[in-house]
């Protein structure tokens, strides 16, 4: 596409340098012609970036979804084989199709887990904020990721969806931090 964009880039200025020489008025035709050339190749540049982003979406579409399924019902969804089948396709999928906030984010949620999971529920739902937050802060990647603004949520939004008492614990993690 870059050669064929150069190529008629060149030849319009060739044209162009042409009708100049000659006096001729064919270089209101070349100009027009050359400016719909450009516009077709900038037209299927896009196309093709679009196309690019819908394949690449999805791809991913369906395994996102699941993953949300595993956070908003951590009850019943996130253990057995079932889970850890679903974080093993995410891995391999995100590899290959995920965005680098999508990974980063991933990463560093996962940074936030306990070795031991029975440890989060030994901990304090403020003490385990930050875990939760890390998983909103995925949760926003994968929405972006998917072409969904985030544009007007604020920090804890997203997680009080599904945590009926959220705000009571987000306070008391925002006193413990702050003092």
């Amino acid at each position: 596409m870059l050669v064929l964009g150069a190529a008629a880039l060149a030849g319009a200025g060739w044209l162009v340098y042409q009708a100049i020489q000659s006096g001729s008025t064919f270089l209101g035709t070349v100009i027009a012609a050359f400016a719909t050339v450009v516009a077709v190749l900038v037209a299927r540049y896009f196309e093709g970036q679009r196309d690019a982003q819908l394949v690449r979406r999805e791809h991913l579409t369906s395994i996102y979804e699941d993953l949300i399924v595993r956070f908003t019902n951590a009850e019943s969804a996130s253990d057995g084989p079932d889970a850890v089948d679903a974080i093993r396709l995410f891995h391999r999928k995100v590899l290959l199709w995920g965005h680098a906030d999508v990974v980063k984010s991933f990463v560093a949620w996962r940074n936030t887990l306990p070795e031991d999971p029975d440890e989060i529920d030994e901990r304090t739902p403020a003490e385990n904020m930050p875990m939760f937050l890390a998983a909103e802060s995925f949760i926003r990647s994968l929405r972006k990721d998917m072409g969904i603004s985030n544009r007007g949520l604020e920090e804890g939004d997203l997680l009080r969806v599904w945590v009926n008492d959220f705000d009571d614990h987000y306070r008391l993690y925002k006193a413990a931090k702050s003092a």
